[in-house]
């Protein structure tokens, strides 16, 4: 059939609670989310689960990478789509398990930037899952290799109102070395230049800053 010749190459899956001793913490409902601990790192203990489920988990410290991470920031990421967890977070993921970094990526999520009222990455697709992705890769031959990509230390929202100090934080600190960015057309389009004047001496002027490429002007300034 078609339509199975043409699956993608890639395909990304959240983490399902798996049993009664894989469960999960739920989500706090307050919107701006502080840097969270990773407090399941006992779901990675069933070693023989894993290996029988055929789904490689990291092989890292993932609550010490993420205390790591949030002293020492190395790496911010705009756009936490799929794009972004199947390849930038894998490739942190690769790195952190063969022990050549100790912090992984925080991501920031781009969809809605500038609105407060949209949260449906943070609360749907990371907290309540502990910002861990269950990637499957489907080969030529029909046969998929699952990974857990525990690299995403924590995630933000491209807002200036709930998450201006965090983002700012990062940006100034002396460890960052990288800011990449998978936002699309949809996340750097621009109607016109109104948001010329959202930025004045290196502070937002007004309430939000709505086009992400004012904000990560200001970010840099």
């Amino acid at each position: 059939r078609i339509d199975k010749l043409a699956k993608p190459l890639l395909e990304i899956y959240a983490i399902t609670p798996i049993g009664d001793d894989f469960k999960w913490r739920a989500f706090s409902d307050d919107k701006n989310y502080p840097v969270e601990k990773f407090e399941n790192a006992k779901i990675f203990d069933n070693k023989s689960f894993w290996e029988n489920a055929n789904i490689e988990i990291p092989k890292y410290d993932i609550k010490k990478v993420r205390d790591n991470t949030e002293k020492n920031p190395i790496w911010i990421h705009f756009g936490a789509g799929n794009i972004f967890r199947g390849f930038l977070a894998r490739i942190s993921d690769s790195l952190l398990n063969d022990n050549l970094i100790d912090k992984g990526i925080i991501a920031v999520d781009t969809h809605s930037t500038g609105k407060t009222y949209d949260y449906d990455m943070l609360e749907k697709v990371y907290k309540p899952f502990d910002n861990l992705t269950l990637l499957a890769l489907i080969k030529n031959n029909g046969d998929i290799d699952k990974k857990i990509i525990g690299s995403v230390t924590d995630i933000l929202h491209a807002d200036f109102i709930n998450y201006y100090e965090q983002l700012k934080k990062i940006f100034i600190s002396k460890s960052l070395q990288i800011a990449s960015f998978t936002i699309t057309e949809k996340g750097y389009s621009i109607k016109d230049l109104n948001f010329k004047n959202d930025i004045e001496n290196g502070k937002p002027i007004v309430k939000n800053i709505s086009n992400i490429m004012a904000m990560i002007t200001e970010l840099l300034f």
